[in-house]
């Protein structure tokens, strides 16, 4: 049964604002009744927030607009409030009966509603809900705890304790990482004098080699969340202290006992190999510690540095291949989170060369680095890149009903960026000798230009039938001009080159991005111009049908500026395109090579 039919519609806002709003107030006959019905309620809002196919549906606002504003966010935090020490007593008695089963049921359900509630928040405007999620709530909680003025934040975290079903701490982390992220409150200062236990317990369940790894998983995102917006939460995880300096060669700063970073950085050490790892939890691992390099937060990444074989462990994605699978949903997934992986690793190097004094940096990186260009890593990787659009096309022509994961798809647009930045950073003049990327490396330097030239090529071309391949062909055709125009001493195949770029400007017909369209035809300005100091000869067609192309050009973007509103995109296109014919008209005239007509 649909929820967008007119009858389906009018039920659900009966049940909510008749039912839900007072049903806790009600006299039942059978006291497990109330609970019973809380559940059906919460079921039904689960229901429409989660399987709707349309996020702005009517229906689906009205849930999300009564669970933030109207008298439904006392019934439902109500039900968060039923503490661990009564979680843990139904469940250690008998977690087959009626009410333990429904107590249990429905607060798993109330710790999603709310979180899909807030996911699905439009405005920037305080809620009631998350009023009431920052503001003590003593007499609501002690009606269910027995305690008074205790925090619903305290609460809600309290759950890291129970231990028979690991779906309750699950969900209890990942409401409290939403909460991190939307409502405007130090998470830190509401645990009060708890913050250090539940700290305590969510680090040994990190760390324990038995747990489950959903929970591990919604820890790790719960800290991660914390790097933008939580610096006490945060603060309280990395539990980061200044080394003694009493001691001869101790300087800087280390990590505590009671550090989540410990238990983080062992998801990538091959001898301390936590069992039943999984991609996903290895990219969350990596995913905290990229947000700690890209806010530079100095004491922790001084503290990780230090670490035995820290660079060789992190690095270690980056000298295997990566097998992407899309055959299944499942192999999709796995698959994408490996790409994520390398491409998180890939920014982390990129920032650690970039904000670090080149004359500090780390012996290990360097040797890292060293062994990554001698191992082919750079010919390696540009492949790749090439290779996932070989993925997309066969994952079409073996199921054209199946579309390719949007997860597998994010990933290599990531890996394309984080591939952009490790490259750019290493083409920089002062480190250009670290990256073993200086003039003496001219073999690797033409590797990496014809391996981006021929991914560039495969990405526009698979670009008809699946857009997001445009945008990843964006970022790497502005890698390309970005090393073209460091690596300025290139002499080597110009006119291929010329050659490959013309073909892809004969795919422009369905490419709808300006931005691409500028950064192909400046690479091909440089060509051109490269062509012009060799003193090149080109075939007279091949001259006749650059200018055509760009005479084609240029009409387009002449026609966008009187039909549309100008922008900076147009202009910096059509100022390339006319660049590129006087170019291309004095290479002509300077070797006499223009055909008539």
């Amino acid at each position: 049964l649909k929820i967008e039919t007119r009858c389906v519609s009018d039920m659900v806002v009966f049940a909510l604002r008749e039912v839900l709003t007072c049903c806790h107030k009600w006299r039942y006959r059978v006291a497990e009744d109330r609970d019973k019905m809380c559940y059906k309620l919460l079921q039904l809002c689960h229901k429409v927030l989660t399987f709707s196919e349309n996020s702005k549906s009517k229906v689906v606002l009205f849930v999300t607009h009564f669970l933030l504003h109207s008298g439904g966010v006392k019934a439902v935090l109500s039900r968060l409030c039923v503490g661990v020490d009564t979680v843990n007593e139904l469940t250690s008695l008998d977690y087959s009966t009626v009410n333990s089963t429904s107590v249990v049921e429905t607060l798993k359900l109330a710790f999603q509603v709310i979180d899909l509630a807030l996911l699905h928040k439009k405005d920037q405007s305080n809620t009631p809900l998350e009023k009431a999620l920052a503001t003590f709530s003593g007499s609501l909680t002690s009606a269910c705890t027995g305690k008074e003025s205790i925090h619903i934040v305290t609460t809600i975290a309290s759950y890291c304790f129970h231990h028979i079903d690991p779906c309750i701490p699950t969900w209890a982390t990942n409401l409290l990482k939403r909460l991190a992220q939307v409502v405007p409150m130090s998470l830190f200062a509401c645990l009060g004098q708890d913050a250090v236990p539940i700290r305590d317990a969510y680090v040994r369940r990190l760390s324990s080699s038995v747990e489950d790894i959903e929970l591990k998983v919604a820890i790790l995102e719960l800290i991660t969340k914390s790097v933008d917006s939580q610096p006490g939460l945060l603060d309280l995880f990395l539990s980061v202290k200044a080394s003694d300096r009493s001691k001869p060669g101790e300087t800087g700063y280390v990590l505590d006992q009671e550090s989540c970073l410990h238990s983080t950085l062992k998801l990538f050490n091959p001898d301390k190999q936590v069992p039943h790892s999984t991609p996903r939890l290895q990219y969350t691992a990596v995913a905290l510690l990229a947000a700690l390099w890209k806010v530079r937060h100095d004491a922790a990444l001084c503290a990780v540095r230090t670490q035995r074989d820290f660079w060789r462990s992190i690095t270690k994605r980056l000298f295997s291949h990566v097998h992407v699978d899309a055959s299944e949903n499942i192999k999709a997934e796995s698959s994408a989170y490996e790409l994520d992986i390398s491409s998180q690793v890939m920014q982390i190097v990129a920032m650690e060369m970039y904000y670090v004094v080149s004359d500090k940096v780390d012996k290990d990186l360097i040797d890292v680095l060293k062994d990554f260009s001698k191992a082919g890593g750079y010919r390696t990787w540009t492949k790749h890149l090439e290779s996932l659009v070989t993925c997309t096309d066969s994952l079409t022509t073996t199921s054209k009903t199946t579309p390719l994961s949007p997860v597998l798809v994010e990933a290599q647009l990531s890996l394309a960026r984080g591939w952009k930045s490790l490259l750019v950073v290493g083409s920089m003049d002062h480190l250009e000798s670290v990256f073993q990327l200086s003039s003496s490396n001219a073999n690797t330097r033409m590797d990496i230009l014809d391996g981006l030239l021929q991914a560039l090529e495969s990405q526009v071309k698979a670009g008809a039938e699946h857009p997001k391949s445009l945008t990843i062909a964006t970022e790497l055709s502005a890698l390309y001009l970005i090393l073209m125009r460091k690596w300025s001493s290139f002499k080597e195949d110009t006119v291929s080159r010329l050659g490959t770029i013309l073909q892809l400007i004969e795919h422009f017909s369905f490419v709808p991005t300006v931005q691409l369209q500028s950064h192909i035809y400046s690479s091909l300005l440089l060509l051109i111009r490269a062509a012009r100091q060799k003193e090149d000869h080109l075939e007279p067609r091949f001259l006749l049908s650059l200018i055509r192309h760009v005479n084609v050009c240029l009409q387009d973007h002449h026609h966008n500026t009187r039909t549309a509103a100008k922008n900076k995109a147009n202009e910096s296109g059509a100022c390339v395109c006319v660049c590129v014919c006087v170019c291309v008209s004095s290479l002509a005239r300077d070797f006499g090579s223009v055909p008539d007509g």
